[in-house]
């Protein structure tokens, strides 16, 4: 997390479990130059709760058993380029510790000497030190969320620097409703790219308070931990794949993936959507490894409420499977079209309720027939 200070993280109830695990790695203060992070602004604690808070019933993070880097980078006294250049060191040392997400709650337009204001033209990705040094960040393998900024309602009205990033996730903010918050910063990039790329809960989200009871706050600065949280929870499911397999995946699920705007991007991600697809992904990579010397794999066995089959088919037909209890009883019916050799996974879910214990899955092409037993728990 590179923000702005880290407020009583240490003794604040909501991360009572983060410390009692020791789940806080390293710290530094790239703007004080030292490694104590717990004495300053309160802004970076709030977007930290919102990750890692854990009381039951109260506020449960959206990634709570990862384990954080929290690095100060902003001056919260003054505006200043040099901002910038402490956040690049950040993020190297994020990179060299091994950091596999960054999240940032911090954007640039204007400093205190006008004479370094950015423009809108600025917001191309490819001009600002910090777009910049988060790009590299994404080359390097992390994945970046940088918050849209809160300009929506303002005269900038755009997206701040870094969130122009490329290959990045800038994020937006609506409230549980999916309502677009009306301080969330307008997209595009000033050269014509999707941004934000998505957004998350950033008005009404429950944060941790400076002195420990819960409340709730306002800005794309709360959306992006949450959504960060959530990436990080898909990416360790999945971790063969690469960050830019993950951001376009979350890309996909979103709710206007097919006519993204310039306030929410692509949407608000389904991450259900974004795993049952990753999770299907990820078995047609492993196809051969899964599959053996069979042509047909069934899993999981035992199984609950639904189960997969990856076949491999040995004709090219119209597949017919049949699924029967013990007693011979029919459940259901299903045909599927199929390629010869053309791998295909098949979910069977949403079935009729069924009791525990044994069923058998028949199989026919037309040419060849089998059978499998399944269990039912």
């Amino acid at each position: 997390i590179l923000d702005a200070g880290f407020y009583h993280y240490q003794s604040l109830p909501a991360f009572d479990s983060v410390n009692a695990n020791r789940q806080v790695l390293d710290t530094y203060d790239f703007v004080d130059n030292d490694s104590s992070v717990n004495e300053q602004y309160y802004h970076g604690m709030q977007c930290f709760s919102i990750i890692a808070g854990n009381i039951p019933g109260q506020l449960v993070g959206s990634s709570p058993k990862a384990n954080f880097l929290l690095y100060v980078s902003e001056d919260v006294y003054s505006e200043s380029p040099v901002e910038e250049q402490y956040w690049a060191a950040a993020a190297e040392r994020a990179d060299s510790a091994g950091a596999d997400v960054i999240t940032t709650s911090l954007g640039y337009d204007t400093f205190d000497n006008p004479s370094f204001d950015y423009t809108y033209a600025d917001m191309n990705g490819h001009t600002t030190l910090i777009a910049k040094a988060a790009t590299l960040a994404a080359r390097k393998g992390m994945i970046v969320l940088a918050a849209a900024g809160n300009e929506g309602n303002n005269s900038w009205h755009f997206i701040t620097t870094p969130a122009d990033a490329d290959s990045i996730i800038s994020v937006g903010a609506v409230d549980n409703t999916g309502t677009v918050a009306s301080f969330s910063s307008y997209g595009p990039s000033s050269d014509g790219r999707v941004e934000p790329v998505a957004a998350s809960v950033g008005a009404g989200t429950a944060i941790s308070s400076t002195t420990g009871p819960i409340t709730s706050g306002d800005g794309t600065s709360f959306a992006t931990p949450n959504l960060a949280g959530l990436v990080t929870c898909l990416w360790q499911a999945f971790p063969g794949f690469t960050n830019m397999e993950i951001i376009n995946e979350v890309k996909k699920s979103s709710s206007i993936y097919n006519d993204p705007d310039n306030r929410i991007g692509y949407g608000i991600p389904d991450f259900q959507k974004a795993y049952n697809d990753l999770y299907q992904q990820n078995i047609l990579r492993n196809a051969d490894t899964i599959l053996g010397n069979k042509n047909i794999k069934i899993y999981p066995n035992p199984f609950k409420d639904n189960f997969t089959v990856l076949i491999k088919p040995q004709n090219t037909s119209t597949g017919i499977f049949r699924l029967y209890d013990a007693v011979g009883r029919l459940y259901f019916t299903r045909q599927i079209s199929l390629q010869q050799g053309t791998t295909q996974v098949i979910n069977f879910s949403g079935m009729q309720p069924m009791k525990k214990g044994l069923y058998i899955l028949r199989f026919s092409d037309g040419i060849s027939k089998q059978s499998f037993k399944l269990m039912a728990q």
